[in-house]
């Protein structure tokens, strides 16, 4: 491998990699000060205007489970005592209050950072040296010596959902035209709502089933070098059940691109909202929580940030998930978001705890379990329907992991499945087309939006209508056609309504190759 840009042997220095605005945000003096005396011994707490516990409407909450049990009895007997109740005093008025900590309640932070740490057995916990040349020089002192055995470490912080902690980390480590990696299909919400209004620059990186591509990544930072154009220092990815193509990111994969991460010292922001959803084996044996371990696993050098949600597992309307990293890069976003919003709704913390409190390991594992085995039924559901309907008229491959199917359709070069929105709700059955994930698309979109509002500024209104005809077809133009489209399988409520949901997504693929094709006639 070629020489790395940056010494790709040391530790990642955060301080160097703070945005203007994260230089300048600090923590609001006045919830710092509430903060750090909030309920400490012997203090009279005259310093916050916090509500008081006894004007709070709720003295308790109960809340019935389901059951995580497929079997008929077991389920019944779950369901006589499968409740959750919070009475406790000082429980009930936490829920109901402020957040009163910025990485979140202390108890369910706590239950994070332990889930991490046992899945991920993150590198940053175990001692490294901090340099090639010095780790190997036995002639330094015993205080050296230690030094370059230290420990990275790992925080944990928990956040108003996903979302919002990538939109923080976009925050604290990017400026205005910075450029970011993604991969070539992405999150469409991060671009859209948070990278792209940031002015950032967007780059895509060919993918195929198992993600990125190692060698397209490299040959793209290559060839940016060599034109003399600023580096990006940010790779976003998604490594499990990948949205929207669902691909899956194996440990060879992973250290590839960790590999690259190195030598071309950049950080690597993991969004893993699928993990959970992991069944490559299909229903039958599934994995519980001995899942595929992320990118914190391989981190020797403190340059990976890991963002986990409890939405696809628990249910996205909790709000809640958590950032994983280097102290440094985490306190900075706890800062960030506790500024903005407090945090985490304190509900939603204190209800969580106590159920992964009451079920424990065993309950969560069973859960997580059951959650598997229903995802893995309905995606084999899905490739039987498309295997019925779609076969001779578009292409997939196995799903192994999340809640989308990537389907391309068959139609040589030149097919574009962007009309398939609109045919296909002509039939009564929606999917997401692929241009509205690819990142060429966005950031095409995106100028042509910037340049229509320039040019409306300088033409009367009357040309307004033709303008943005024009700019449409210079935008279809630049970003070129896109043969994918998304089925999210795991929403549809039976296999009857999946069979018949591909019948009418096959009627709408019909008429969408026909168009290409008196598209490419004429």
């Amino acid at each position: 491998m070629e020489e790395a840009h940056g010494d790709s042997s040391k530790f990642v220095d955060w301080e160097q990699r703070w945005s203007r605005e994260a230089r300048r945000k600090q923590m609001p003096t006045l919830q710092s000060i509430v903060s750090k005396y909030q309920g400490a011994p012997g203090i009279i707490g005259m310093h916050g205007g916090l509500p008081p516990a006894d004007a709070f409407p709720f003295s308790a909450f109960k809340c019935s489970l389901q059951s995580s049990s497929n079997d008929a009895a077991a389920a019944a007997a779950a369901a006589a005592a499968g409740s959750l109740s919070i009475s406790d005093p000082p429980l009930v008025s936490a829920a109901q209050q402020y957040n009163m900590h910025a990485k979140g309640y202390p108890p369910l932070q706590s239950w994070a950072r332990d889930i991490v740490c046992e899945l991920h057995q993150p590198a940053t916990l175990k001692p490294h040296p901090q340099n090639s040349s010095s780790s190997s020089n036995n002639t330094g002192t015993a205080q050296q010596q230690q030094q370059q055995q230290q420990l990275i470490g790992l925080d944990v912080a928990i956040t108003p959902g996903a979302s919002a902690a990538l939109d923080a980390i976009a925050r604290v480590l990017l400026n205005p035209g910075d450029a970011v990696l993604l991969e070539e299909f992405t999150y469409n919400h991060h671009a859209e709502a948070h990278l792209l209004p940031m002015g950032c620059e967007l780059l895509p990186v060919p993918m195929d089933s198992a993600g990125l591509l190692p060698a397209a990544l490299d040959a793209m930072l290559t060839q940016r070098s060599s034109a003399g154009l600023a580096l990006p220092r940010l790779l976003y990815c998604i490594p499990t059940g990948q949205n929207p193509t669902g691909a899956v990111m194996g440990p060879e994969r992973m250290r590839q691109v960790y590999e690259l991460a190195r030598k071309w010292d950049l950080i690597i922001l993991e969004d893993d909202a699928y993990f959970w959803l992991q069944y490559p084996q299909g229903p039958e044996a599934v994995p519980g929580l001995n899942l595929r371990p992320g990118f914190l696993s391989i981190d020797v050098d403190g340059r990976v940030i890991r963002v986990d949600t409890l939405a696809k597992l628990l249910g996205p309307g909790f709000r809640l998930g958590w950032v994983a990293g280097p102290p440094a890069l985490v306190n900075k976003v706890a800062l960030y978001i506790a500024a903005i919003s407090v945090g985490a709704s304190s509900l939603s913390q204190v209800m969580i705890h106590q159920l992964l409190l009451q079920w424990g390991r065993p309950g969560l594992e069973a859960y997580v379990v059951q959650l598997q085995q229903r995802y893995a039924r309905s995606a084999a559901a899905a490739e039987a329907a498309a295997a019925a309907h779609l076969a001779d008229i578009a292409e997939w491959q196995p799903i192994r992991a999340g809640m989308f199917m990537w389907v391309k359709i068959k139609a040589g070069e030149g097919v574009d499945a962007s009309p398939l929105m609109e045919l296909g709700a002509a039939e009564k059955v929606m999917v997401v087309t692929g241009n509205l994930s690819s990142v060429a698309h966005l950031q095409a979109t995106a100028h042509a939006q910037q340049q229509q509002a320039q040019d409306q500024q300088q033409q009367p209104e009357q040309q307004g209508s033709h303008m943005q005809q024009q700019q449409q077809q210079q935008l279809d133009k630049a970003a070129g056609p896109c043969p994918y489209f998304r089925v999210s399988f795991a929403s549809v409520a039976s296999d009857a309504d999946l069979q018949e949901g591909f019948a009418r997504l096959r009627r709408a693929v019909l008429r969408c190759q026909a168009l290409a094709a008196n598209g490419a006639a004429q």
